[in-house]
């Protein structure tokens, strides 16, 4: 997957020219909390462990570390969207996300089964890296957040509340979009399940 550095990423050029007199770091600041939010948010950001970089359970063990999810990113695991060994669903009472991006089964799961997962992250505080296709697709909502929180600056120069509240309607309409899309993409995945003989 290919990724993008903030700096080169062109998000800059759509914030500076609205919000006069920030300097860099502070709208490299704002991009940055917006991202945050905006990923939160709406759940844009997800991956996957896939049967390539898969986790096998061992024996007595019931936490599993899923860094493949966040890859070479900068990101946290914010929310666990589904978990299956050997390809069956596993319901959400089973097992618990524990910090950081690790997956904490309440029963001990059999050894030799492979563990796969899908998770939402967030870029990390202070993040400069993201994936290309997460750039390209909500780069604009990432900036219009960014404007509404500089806007949104009391005693700052650039502080502009009725443009702050346009910026954010701006922003939730691209989140209702995202959010929209990642509802029907889940609704598109087929639940795969096996039957165990006990």
């Amino acid at each position: 997957m290919a990724a993008v550095n903030l700096e080169n990423s062109g998000l800059e050029a759509l914030v500076t020219p609205c919000v006069s007199g920030a300097g860099q770091a502070v709208v490299y600041a704002a991009l940055r909390q917006a991202a945050r939010d905006f990923c939160r948010d709406t759940g844009c950001w997800r991956e996957e462990v896939t049967e390539d970089d898969a986790v096998e359970t061992t024996e007595d063990e019931t936490d599993y570390a899923l860094t493949a999810l966040t890859g070479d990113y900068a990101a946290e695991v914010y929310r666990i969207v589904w978990v299956k060994l050997e390809d069956m669903d596993q319901h959400h009472s089973r097992w618990r996300l524990v910090r950081p991006a690790t997956l904490r089964f309440e029963v001990t799961p059999t050894a030799g089964q492979v563990l796969t997962a899908e998770g939402v992250l967030l870029p990390a505080v202070g993040w400069s890296i993201l994936p290309e296709d997460l750039v390209t697709a909500w780069g604009d909502a990432f900036a219009a957040g960014a404007r509404a929180l500089l806007h949104g600056q009391p005693g700052r120069p650039w502080s502009d509340p009725g443009a702050a509240r346009d910026q954010w309607q701006l922003r939730e309409g691209l989140a209702g979009k995202a959010r929209s899309l990642v509802l029907t993409a889940r609704k598109a995945r087929p639940l795969r399940a096996r039957m165990r003989v006990l």
